[in-house]
């Protein structure tokens, strides 16, 4: 089972990247492959204009309704009112509130249609404009080289810093500090493509890229009282080739898909499984990750130049990230125990390690399972990666 996007995203998951409803892992692998896909770009740029003309057309009706109130037609006009609160509760998403403009629209000017044609009451505003085409360079079937860069992504007006002079060390740790928890507050610091960087003369700026629009604004307010830290939005640059040694995906079955089926009566049900590992595990590798990047960066050291509340801060930043790798590690073995029996036995050969810290013994249990379930290119055996597997489980448990 691959785990990228290596083919064009349909309207429906579209719409679910736009309004993140997508998991971690697919949001990650849509954002990607919508970056370099001048067709997922035009789709998603039509989609995102219907709303916005959706929502123009109902504002106009809502002014009308305010200048000429005259009570005619009470029965079309409570239809209309309930269309209308229908349609712009607070609580709609993106995505739900495109899949009903079209039709919404359709709907309306229809209605209106048939009774301006027996009465005339008040001037209804012309339905919105088609959505303007747009133009695309070339793209050949396999994703050739574009000539023209992607369009440039609106930009947040960069936070100032209140004072040009360079920070103290202390100083800088602080702010880094103070960066990291405002990313942590939005949940933005388990694998978006945003940074804390820090230069030479100690100054400290948020960098992020390939960011939506509403992804900008909302790091923008979270930074708002941090004045002294920068922030700057970028294009993305293409990705570099995968290091020697990572993980690579075949177009094989994986080893444990046909046992799968047979234990669970079906393919559909194979794939729901194998798919709630994969995003289990992305999760746990993400805080994993995290976890990681925050003992990198705030060593021992460094923590003495904290201030009490700092500190208190990190450690907090620190807790959540572990309950919820933890939380993720206990849904990967409520997924598993069920059918591991049914799998058979390993071969003995996989043995924990003795003193493997918890984002080594995370990165095994992940690859144990991308071998398992996902694909991942591998010369073992099903008893080898039966054991393997085991033995990663049986690691976790000491974290």
């Amino acid at each position: 089972m691959n785990r990228f996007y290596s083919r064009h995203l349909d309207e429906g998951e579209l719409l679910q990247y736009v309004d993140h409803e997508l998991s971690r892992r697919r949001q990650a692998s849509a954002r990607d492959h919508v970056h370099t896909c001048w067709k997922c770009q035009s789709q998603m740029s039509d989609l995102q204009t219907a709303i916005a003309e959706y929502m123009h057309y109902q504002e106009r009706i809502a002014e009308l309704d305010a200048e000429q109130d005259t009570g005619e037609w009470p029965d079309l006009r409570q239809r209309i009112d309930r269309e209308r609160e229908d349609r712009v509760r607070p609580a709609l998403s993106f995505a739900k509130m495109a899949r009903y403009a079209y039709a919404a629209l359709a709907t309306a000017a229809l209605g209106l249609a048939g009774v301006l044609a027996t009465r005339w009451v008040r001037p209804v505003p012309p339905p919105p404009p088609a959505p303007p085409t747009i133009s695309r360079p070339h793209v050949t079937e396999r994703g050739g080289p574009v000539v023209e860069p992607p369009p440039a992504v609106p930009n947040v007006k960069p936070v100032p810093r209140a004072a040009t002079e360079s920070p103290s060390p202390r100083a800088t740790v602080q702010l880094e500090l103070a960066a990291v928890a405002a990313l942590h507050r939005l949940s933005a610091d388990l694998g978006e493509p945003i940074q804390v960087e820090t230069g030479a003369d100690g100054q400290v700026a948020l960098v992020g890229r390939g960011l939506s629009p509403q992804r900008q604004q909302e790091i923008a307010a979270a930074l708002a009282q941090v004045r002294e830290v920068g922030l700057r939005f970028e294009q993305p640059v293409p990705s570099a080739p995968a290091p020697p040694g990572g993980v690579e995906f075949t177009a094989r079955p994986a080893p444990l898909h046909a046992a799968l089926e047979r234990l669970l009566g079906g393919r559909s049900a194979a794939e729901a499984l194998t798919n709630s590992l994969l995003d289990e595990s992305e999760e746990m590798m993400a805080r994993a990750h995290a976890l990681h990047n925050l003992q990198a960066r705030f060593p021992v050291a460094r923590q003495d130049e904290l201030d009490e509340q700092g500190r208190a801060t990190l450690r907090q930043i620190e807790a959540d990230h572990r309950a919820a790798w933890r939380n993720h590690v206990a849904h990967i073995l409520q997924l598993l125990r069920p059918v591991r029996k049914g799998l058979g036995p390993g071969d003995g050969s996989g043995v924990p390690a003795e003193s493997a810290d918890l984002f080594a013994s995370s990165r095994r249990l992940d690859h144990a399972l991308n071998i398992a379930f996902a694909g991942a290119a591998t010369d073992w055996g099903v008893p080898r990666i039966l054991a393997e597997l085991d033995a990663s489980l049986r690691e976790m448990e000491k974290q």
